[in-house]
């Protein structure tokens, strides 16, 4: 893609109601390919801690293609800006988050829309897992949003807290707070109501984001449930929990796939499950085997989280399985065990690939590339 071709973001910082500053940006399609004023899809990032990272994506690609611009909130509680601003979110998930995403649209209007190229009155929100819960409570408590869109979204944080991975299991009782306002944050609450067509996206497999919750929330605001969307992975997906010392062990996909053996790492506050999409994509070409890393998913964690503990973790785990050496895909966290791993058992490794970590951005797509065509 040439510099041409890709999308040019705008950051705002935005005065809030409350006075607070908020972020966001702003993606907009390129003078002249689509009719002004355009929709826009705001998406609230899942975490809820994490962010919208500034980086080539391929979903605000596809909306700016369709002629939607694209709103990233990065509200009060998002990672990046300092601590103040992540702990501003404790004791205030689904409300803070929720008026920060509002402003956010009302400031994109006077900011950047301000030469009629926003259409205000046609805003939908979107969101995944903490972020859908966010998009839902916005949905449900606001008028703001013509529509809402989520992915396995979390429904009831309260009981979140019993099923989320153990890296997060006390997360929801910061963000929450005092116990006696948890019910309110729930959207099975009695008379909660969806002020706009919310469409749902939910794994019936999902133990995190439970669907039954789903269907509660949708059977209460008298929302439709149509099933048989997407496809099976069921042949190529296999789940399992492997020792790799007393006591303790790492649960993984075997995602399957007819070429190389690799071994794909997650980033912090991850799991294996999120290599599922480029598993289905690379099939033909790598087998992707994918751990939840020490404290992440459903993986064990004997207290410690140092540098030498994920990278003897993994070390273990190929040799327990009997694998290597094999191709070792990173992601953040991951690509700094992937590195270290290459570096400490060079033995256990064949080739890298590197995903959001160090300085050259271009490395990422030309390892893609090579590994695909090259066979790595």
């Amino acid at each position: 893609m040439s510099g041409s071709q890709a999308p040019s973001p705008e950051v705002l910082d935005i005065l809030a109601r409350d006075g607070g500053r908020v972020y966001a940006t702003v993606y907009r399609p390129r003078p002249g390919e689509s009719p002004a004023p355009v929709p826009v899809v705001g998406r609230a990032h899942p975490g809820p801690t994490s962010n919208a990272p500034l980086r080539l994506d391929p979903w605000v690609q596809f909306f700016l293609g369709h002629g939607f611009a694209v709103l990233d909130v990065d509200y009060r509680g998002s990672t990046g800006y300092g601590r103040a601003y992540r702990n501003a979110l404790r004791g205030r998930w689904g409300v803070l988050d929720v008026s920060d995403c509002v402003d956010a649209v009302h400031a994109a209007g006077r900011v950047v829309g301000r030469d009629g190229t926003l259409d205000l009155t046609r805003v939908v929100i979107s969101g995944a897992s903490a972020g859908g819960y966010t998009a839902l409570r916005a949905a449900t408590n606001t008028t703001t949003f013509r529509a809402a869109t989520v992915r396995s979204a979390i429904v009831d944080p309260a009981a979140w807290r019993t099923a989320a991975p153990k890296f997060q299991s006390r997360h929801a009782d910061l963000l929450l707070g005092p116990v006696d306002t948890w019910g309110d944050r729930s959207l099975l609450r009695s008379g909660t109501t969806a002020h706009c067509p919310i469409l749902a996206f939910h794994g019936e497999r999902d133990t995190v984001t439970p669907l039954h919750q789903v269907r509660e929330f949708v059977a209460m605001t008298r929302l439709r449930i149509t099933g048989g969307f997407g496809w099976d992975r069921g042949p190529m997906r296999r789940q399992a929990w492997i020792s790799i010392a007393e006591a303790r062990g790492l649960s993984y996909l075997d995602l399957g796939g007819d070429g190389r053996v690799m071994l794909a790492l997650h980033g912090s506050l991850g799991r294996g499950a999120i290599f599922l999409w480029p598993a289905a994509d690379l099939r033909v070409q790598v087998r992707i085997v994918a751990p939840d890393q020490r404290g992440h998913g459903d993986s064990d964690c004997d207290g410690g989280f140092s540098r030498d503990e994920f990278v003897h973790d993994a070390a273990a785990f190929l040799r327990r399985l009997g694998l290597g050496p094999v191709v070792v895909l990173g992601h953040s966290l991951g690509g700094i065990t992937a590195y270290q791993l290459a570096a400490h058992h060079p033995e256990l490794v064949s080739a890298l690939i590197i995903e959001d970590v160090g300085d050259d951005p271009d490395g990422f797509a030309h390892a893609v590339a090579d590994f695909l065509n090259d066979g790595a």
